[in-house]
């Protein structure tokens, strides 16, 4: 059984939590053209965008970037600034200072700079300043500058817009260049990543007893699986979601030593085989921002005469986290 595209989008944003990590244009540290700019310079202004749709549509307090590296090493440079501040619109010019406006928040202002970078995986540049991101105020800019820099290597990029001038002495020209070579970069609160991930709770009761498992790392853009098995052999009964985690003994209701382990939002009715396992259910999860940080609560149900007085058994709890 397979769950549509818009029905689990609208499943999946009855529980949102909070993101801590943001990628743009991609979030794949290992996929993308090596690219020397700016990190294989020896002075750089750099510039690009992360949209309103890359950061979710939510508020977040920035404190971290990271760019995916084609190669391992340590970047060093005499001078290094990084700002960040809202743009309003698509399109970057190649006037770095319209760009970047006013009112834009030092990140990182050092000399005697020093990045450890790991091949194919994001590495963390650590800014000492923190930027409070509202969606409603526009997309965001990220303004590098740096000269006297050594040590540096390609870094992975994707096709999205940026704006720079490199190999420049004293101090960077007025305007740069502008193509749709961006560096992918991910920025974040500063705390490790989220990942995506199943964990069982709670427990399921009957012969088998009733267990529901799910299967794939559930991110944005991918299709996890549930199972269910411990059933009785050629029956029916269902998967159900719920947003919020339960523990509520069905004992007293004529069914011994089963609880609900979270509440019916939706049903989806399957068949049990001979073997007293369910039919998978499929979940396409949706390329979509908004729902990475769901927590989405599953659990399952058996028709079995034999099992207690109502003839149903329930299955353990799995929570769902999605991630990107």
């Amino acid at each position: 059984m397979r769950i549509s595209a818009a029905l689990a989008t609208a499943l999946l944003v009855s529980s949102v939590a909070a993101q801590n990590c943001w990628y743009a244009p991609s979030n794949t540290p290992t996929v993308g053209t090596c690219n020397v700019y700016p990190w294989g310079q020896s002075s750089s202004r750099y510039q690009c965008l992360l949209t309103v749709e890359d950061l979710g549509r939510r508020p977040t307090i920035l404190r971290a970037m990271a760019f995916a590296s084609c190669g391992s090493g340590t970047f060093t440079a005499s001078r290094m600034i990084v700002r960040f501040n809202y743009f309003q619109g698509a399109t970057l010019g190649t006037d770095f200072a319209t760009n970047l406006g006013t009112g834009e928040v030092t990140m990182l202002n050092t000399t005697n700079f020093s990045w450890n970078y790991t091949a194919n995986q994001f590495s963390d540049i650590a800014l000492t300043g923190l930027f409070p991101y509202i969606p409603a105020r526009g997309n965001l800019l990220v303004d590098i500058e740096f000269e006297g820099a050594g040590g540096g290597t390609s870094f992975h990029r994707d096709v999205r817009q940026r704006v720079y001038a490199n190999g420049w002495t004293g101090s960077p020209p007025a305007n740069g260049a502008s193509d749709n070579g961006a560096l992918k970069i991910r920025v974040s609160d500063g705390n490790p990543c989220a990942m995506g991930t199943f964990t069982n709770y709670g427990r399921g009761c009957g012969t088998g007893p009733l267990t529901v498992a799910g299967g794939g790392t559930p991110t944005i853009g991918t299709t996890v699986s549930l199972a269910m098995s411990g059933g009785r052999t050629s029956s029916v009964g269902g998967y159900f979601l719920g947003a919020t985690r339960l523990n509520i003994d069905l004992s007293g209701a004529g069914m011994t030593g089963c609880f609900l382990n979270t509440e019916l939002l939706a049903i989806f009715g399957v068949a049990f085989d001979g073997s007293g396992a369910a039919t998978p259910v499929q979940l396409p999860i949706p390329t979509d921002n908004t729902l990475v940080g769901a927590i989405i609560n599953w659990s399952g149900f058996n028709l079995d005469a034999s099992a207690n007085t109502r003839g149903i058994t329930t299955a353990n709890g799995v929570e769902m986290k999605i991630s990107n």
